[in-house]
C-alpha cells in the first residue's frame, strides 16, 4: 500500500547513515547491469577520445615539425657559418679547419649544438678572370672561375674522364707588370657541361687573374694581384644535384652565364684537391679564402615540445651575426632558414590547433549531452530504488551523495582506463591535458548524474511510487530563461569577435602559442544557442499538427503527435543532442570538403599543369631538353619568366612587374579543359605578323594585371614598353585580369605569347626558363629519367605530387583526419543519441502502449505510433541541423584562415560536402527505422498484465 503523502523521511542521523544508504545504492550495479554497462561504455569511449585528441595533436605535431624541416631546401634546413680568412695548415688541412669551426661552434646554443649530426666544409678561393693565352683564340665572352675544395666529395661525384686533381709544385711563365715570372700551377676537374659553357677542353691550361670586384679582392691594390695558372685534368659529373649535401650550391655542375643585353658573361666553379690546399694558399696571397662549414642538422632531435627554446636560440644566432658578406677578417656570416621555419612551422601549428579545437569543442559538447543522456537513462532506471531508500528513511541529501559516490566509484577507473588506453595506442610524447580530460569526463558524468536524480531526491514519496515521470511542461522559470539569453548573447558576440579579429595567428592568443577557447566555442554555442530556441518553438508546430491530425478519422497521428507536444522535457535533451551531433558533422564535412577543394585548386595554381620542368639552380634549361618525345607526353609548352621588370618610361617612377611570356597556342593545348585553363585571348594565340614586331607602331599583345605599377587600372588598346635584355619592346594590352596561373598573388604582372617576343630576339634567341606539360599521373618517372638523361640540372615538379605534398604533410593531413573523425564521431553519438532517447521512455511507452491493446491497437498500430513519436524531433533536427552546419561555416567563415591547409593565395570558398550530408540523413532515418522496429518487437513480447501493473506494485 501506497504511502500518505504526508509522511516524511526520518531526516536525524544523515550522517551517521550515509554509508549505509551508499552501501544500498551500490550493490544496485550488479543488479543493473545493462545501464551500468553503458553508463561504463559510453564514459569509457568518451574518456579515450578526449584524452587521446591532446596526445595525437603532439605526436602531428613532432611529425609536422620534422616534415617541414626535412622538405625544405638543404641551404634552408640546415646552418652555415662563413668565415674569410687565410688558415695556416702545417701538417694536416683538416685539423686546421677543424680547429677553426670549434671556435665558431662553442659560441652556439647547447640546443643547437645538440641539434647537429655533422659537418662539412667548403673553402673557395677570390673569382679570377681568364685571360686569353696568345696561344689560344679569343674567346667572345669574359669567363670567371672560382677554385674550390670541398669535404667528401669523392662519393657524390663520378669521374668521367681523365683523373682526379692532385697537388703540383709545377709553373707556367708569365710575363706580368708588376714583376711575377711564374704563375703557380693548380689542378682542377670540371663538370663537362661547364668545360662546354667555358670553352675548355681536357688537358688544357688556363692562365688565371683575381678579380678586381671579387669581394676578397676589392680592398687590395691591383698591383699586389698576381697570376694563377690551373691544368684541366679531369671531368668529372655530379651524381644527384638534389642531394643535401649540396647545400643547394651545385655551380660545380654548371656555370652560371649572366646576359644584361648588352654582354655575357659566365661564372664557372672547378674543384681542386684537398692536399694541394697549401699550395693554394701562398698562390692566392695576399687575398684571403673563404671558408664555409655546413652544419648538417639531426631532424630526429626537433620535437615541437622543444621548437620554442630552439625558435629561441635560432633568432640570437640570427641577430649575432649577419647572414650576407664579410665585415672584419675575424668576422663569420651566417646562413640558415632553421628560425624561418620554426617561425612558419609554429604559427602553423597554432593555426591547426585553433581550426581543430572549433571541431573538438563542438564534439565535448554532443558528447557532454549525450553524457547528459546516459545520466537521465541511469536516474530513470533507478527510481524505485530511490523510492525504497526514501521510504526507508534516506534523506535527499544521502541518495545524492550516494549517486554521486556511486558514478565516482565507477566512472573514475574507467576513465583511468580509457586515458592508459590512449596513452598506449597513440602517446610519444605525452600532454598533462589528457589525464585532466579523461578525469574532466568522468566527473562531468557524476555531476550529470546527480543532476538527473535530483528532482528524483527531491520529489515526494507518493509521486516516486506512483511512477509519476515528472515529463509535463512546467512554466519556465526566470533563471532558465536568463541562462538561455545570456547563452544567445554570447554567440552573437562571439560570432562578431570572430569575424572582426578572425581565428588566425594574428590573434594575440596565438602569438603566445595557445588559442582563444572563447572564439574556439563560438560554432558550439551558435550551435547551442539555436538549438535552444527550436526547442522552444518546436512544441507549437507539434501542437498544430496534432490538432490537424485530431480532425482525421483515425487515432495514430493525433495521439503520437499529443504525445510529443505534452512532453517536452522528454524531448528536449535527445533533440538538442541531435542538433549539434548533425551540426558538428556537416560542419566538419563543409572544413574538410573546402580544404580539399581548395588543395586541388592550389596544387594546379602553383604547378600551371601537370608537369612543370625548372631549372635547378634558376637561370634557363639547357636548349637541347625534349621531353615531348616521352611516351604519354601529349603536349610541351616553353615559358620565359624574368621577374621584376621595370616599365620603361620617360617618368622614373614606375615599379617593378613580373614579366612571362609563354607559347600561348601549346600552353592552350597544355591546360585547356583544367582548372587553369589559361582562355587566352584570341590575339595571343595568334602567330607574330607584321614588320617591326615589339615596336609602337606593331606592339605585342600581352595580358596585364589590374594591379598595376602606374596610377589607375589599365585598360585593353593602352600600350607600354619593358626593357628585356637591353632592348625595348612595346606591348598593347589585350586583356586585363586580377591574377595568372604560377604567378604570385597581389603583384603587377605581364602575360604575352613568347612566339612573338622570340622574334624579336631572332639574333639573339631567348632560352626558356620552364616547360609546362601535360601527361597522366603514371608518367612521371618516365619524363624524370629522360630528363635526367638530358640534363640533370633539371627539376621536374608534378601536379599530384604537390598536392600529394600538401595533403600528406602531417598537420594538414591530421586537420582533414580531424574532421572525418568529427563527422564519424558526430554520427555515433547521433545513434547512441536516439538509443537512449527510447530507454528513457521505454517505461512510460511501454505501459501506454500495453492500456492502448487492450483498447484495440494492433501491432502495426504500435509501430506507427512510434514512428509517429519520433518523426518530428528526427526531421527536426535533421533539417535544423544540417542548417547550422552550413550556416555556422558560412558565419564564421570571415574569421578563418583556410589557406595555410591549401595554398598561399589561393582563395578556399566554402564547399558543401552533399555526399555527407545524404549519407548522414539515410544512416539517421535506417537507424529510427531500427529502433522503431525494435519497439514493435519489445511491444508484441511485452506482458500486459506486468505492463499494466507497472508503477502500482
Amino acid at each position: 500500500m501506497a504511502r500518505s503523502a504526508t509522511v516524511q523521511p526520518h531526516r536525524r542521523g544523515t550522517l551517521t547513515s550515509l554509508p549505509a544508504t551508499v552501501v544500498a545504492l551500490l550493490l544496485r550495479l550488479r543488479s543493473d547491469l545493462p545501464v551500468v554497462g553503458t553508463v561504463a561504455g559510453v564514459t569509457l569511449v568518451t574518456a579515450f577520445i578526449f584524452a587521446a585528441i591532446p596526445l595525437s595533436f603532439n605526436r602531428m605535431s613532432d611529425n609536422g615539425l620534422r616534415q617541414a624541416v626535412s622538405s625544405a631546401p638543404s641551404y634552408l634546413k640546415n646552418i652555415q657559418a662563413t668565415h674569410a680568412d687565410q688558415l695556416r695548415a702545417t701538417d694536416d688541412v683538416d685539423t686546421a679547419l677543424d680547429v677553426e669551426a670549434a671556435k665558431f661552434e662553442h659560441n652556439l646554443a647547447p640546443s643547437i649544438q645538440g641539434a647537429i649530426d655533422h659537418r662539412e666544409v667548403v673553402v673557395d678561393s677570390p673569382r679570377f678572370t681568364v685571360r686569353d693565352l696568345p696561344d689560344q683564340p679569343a674567346f667572345p665572352f669574359p669567363r670567371f672561375i672560382t677554385l674550390r675544395y670541398q669535404s667528401n666529395l669523392a662519393p657524390h661525384t663520378t669521374l668521367i674522364s681523365g683523373r682526379l686533381p692532385a697537388p703540383t709544385t709545377d709553373t707556367m711563365p708569365v710575363n706580368a707588370s708588376n714583376g711575377q715570372t711564374q704563375a703557380p700551377v693548380i689542378e682542377i676537374a670540371l663538370s663537362p657541361e661547364t668545360a662546354r659553357q667555358l670553352g675548355v677542353q681536357l688537358g688544357q691550361t688556363l692562365l688565371l687573374l683575381p678579380d678586381s670586384d671579387d669581394p676578397l679582392a676589392r680592398a687590395t691594390a691591383q698591383s699586389q694581384l698576381g697570376f694563377v695558372a690551373v691544368h684541366i685534368v679531369g671531368l668529372v659529373d655530379v651524381i644527384d644535384v638534389k642531394n643535401d649535401y649540396w647545400f643547394g650550391d651545385v655551380r660545380i655542375d654548371q656555370a652560371s652565364v649572366f646576359d644584361d643585353g648588352n654582354q655575357v658573361r659566365i661564372y664557372a666553379y672547378a674543384s681542386f684537391a684537398r692536399d694541394a690546399y697549401p699550395t693554394v694558399l701562398p698562390s692566392v696571397s695576399p687575398l684571403a679564402l673563404s671558408y664555409s662549414w655546413r652544419y648538417f642538422v639531426d631532424q630526429a632531435h626537433f620535437s615541437a615540445g622543444n621548437v620554442g627554446n630552439l625558435a629561441r636560440d635560432m633568432r640570437k644566432l640570427d641577430a649575432q651575426y649577419p647572414g650576407t658578406s664579410f665585415g672584419r677578417p675575424t668576422d663569420y656570416a651566417v646562413r640558415t632558414g632553421l628560425s624561418a621555419i620554426f617561425k612558419t612551422f609554429q604559427r602553423q601549428r597554432a593555426l591547426t590547433e585553433s581550426i581543430l579545437s572549433l571541431a573538438s569543442i563542438g564534439l565535448l559538447a554532443v558528447a557532454v549531452t549525450v553524457l547528459g543522456l546516459v545520466a537521465g537513462l541511469s536516474a530513470e532506471r533507478r527510481r524505485d530504488t530511490v523510492a525504497l531508500v526514501r521510504s526507508r528513511g534516506a534523506s535527499s541529501f544521502q541518495v545524492l551523495s550516494a549517486q554521486a559516490a556511486e558514478s565516482l566509484a565507477l566512472t573514475v577507473p574507467v576513465a583511468v582506463v580509457g586515458y592508459l588506453l590512449a596513452v598506449a595506442l597513440i602517446a610519444k610524447r605525452g600532454s598533462g591535458l589528457s589525464p585532466l580530460l579523461a578525469l574532466g569526463i568522468a566527473l562531468s558524468v557524476t555531476l550529470l548524474s546527480v543532476a538527473a536524480a535530483m528532482p528524483l531526491a527531491r520529489r515526494g514519496l507518493q509521486q516516486l511510487e506512483r511512477g509519476d515521470t515528472g515529463a509535463k511542461a512546467s512554466r519556465l522559470s526566470p533563471r532558465r530563461v536568463a541562462f538561455e539569453a545570456f547563452v544567445v548573447v554570447l554567440a552573437v558576440a562571439g560570432v562578431y569577435l570572430l569575424r572582426r579579429r578572425g581565428l588566425s595567428a594574428n590573434s594575440s592568443a596565438i602569438e603566445v602559442g595557445g588559442f582563444d577557447a572563447y572564439l574556439a566555442a563560438v560554432p558550439v554555442l551558435v550551435g547551442l544557442a539555436t538549438g535552444l530556441v527550436v526547442l522552444r518553438l518546436f512544441p507549437l508546430p507539434v501542437r498544430l499538427l496534432a490538432w490537424l491530425a485530431s480532425l482525421r478519422r483515425d487515432l495514430l497521428p493525433s495521439l503520437g503527435l499529443r504525445r510529443v507536444s505534452r512532453q517536452p522535457a522528454v524531448t528536449a535533451l535527445p533533440l538538442l543532442v541531435l542538433l549539434l551531433a548533425v551540426a558538428v558533422a556537416v560542419f566538419s564535412s563543409v572544413m574538410l570538403h573546402s580544404i580539399q577543394a581548395g588543395q586541388v585548386r592550389s596544387a594546379w595554381e602553383t604547378v600551371g599543369a601537370d608537369y612543370r620542368v625548372d631549372p635547378v639552380a634558376g637561370g634557363s634549361l639547357y636548349s637541347a631538353l625534349n621531353p615531348a618525345t616521352v611516351p604519354g607526353v601529349e603536349a610541351v609548352a616553353p615559358a620565359y619568366d624574368v621577374p621584376d621588370q621595370v616599365l620603361a618610361s620617360k617618368v622614373p617612377t614606375f615599379g617593378q612587374v613580373n614579366f612571362f611570356a609563354i607559347d600561348a597556342p601549346n600552353y592552350q593545348r597544355v591546360a585547356g579543359g583544367t582548372p587553369v585553363d589559361p582562355h587566352f585571348p584570341t590575339a595571343l594565340l595568334r602567330e607574330p605578323e607584321g614588320q617591326g614586331l615589339g615596336t609602337p607602331s606593331n606592339p605585342i599583345p600581352a595580358i596585364v594585371s589590374r594591379r598595376w605599377v602606374q596610377d589607375g587600372t589599365p585598360h585593353p588598346g593602352d600600350t607600354f614598353a619593358i626593357k628585356i635584355q637591353g632592348r625595348e619592346v612595346s606591348f598593347v594590352v589585350s586583356q586585363v585580369r586580377d591574377n595568372f596561373t604560377t604567378l604570385p598573388k597581389d603583384e603587377p604582372f605581364i602575360v604575352t605569347t613568347l612566339p612573338s617576343l622570340q622574334a624579336v630576339f631572332a639574333d639573339r634567341p631567348l632560352r626558356a626558363t620552364n616547360l609546362f606539360l601535360r601527361a597522366p599521373a603514371n608518367a612521371f618517372a618516365d619524363i624524370e629519367a629522360a630528363l635526367t638523361q638530358q640534363s640533370s640540372a633539371t627539376s621536374l615538379v608534378s601536379r599530384d605530387r604537390e598536392y600529394a605534398k600538401v595533403h600528406d604533410a602531417p598537420l594538414i593531413s591530421g586537420t582533414a583526419l580531424g574532421f572525418q573523425i568529427g563527422v564519424l564521431l558526430a554520427a555515433g553519438y547521433s545513434t547512441l543519441a536516439i538509443v537512449i532517447a527510447l530507454a528513457l521512455t521505454a517505461r512510460a511507452r511501454a505501459r501506454d502502449l500495453a492500456f492502448l491493446r487492450t483498447l484495440g491497437l494492433s501491432e502495426a498500430q504500435s509501430i506507427g505510433l512510434v514512428a509517429v513519436e519520433l518523426g518530428p524531433p528526427i526531421a527536426v533536427a535533421l533539417v535544423v541541423g544540417v542548417a547550422m552546419g552550413v550556416g555556422i561555416a558560412r558565419l564564421i567563415k570571415p574569421g578563418l584562415d583556410l589557406t595555410a591547409f591549401t595554398g598561399q593565395g589561393v582563395a578556399v570558398p566554402l564547399r558543401i560536402d552533399w555526399a555527407t550530408v545524404i549519407v548522414l540523413a539515410i544512416g539517421l532515418i535506417v537507424i529510427v527505422s531500427a529502433a522503431v522496429w525494435a519497439v514493435g518487437a519489445a511491444a508484441r513480447r511485452a506482458n500486459l498484465g506486468a505492463a499494466l501493473r507497472l508503477g502500482d506494485e
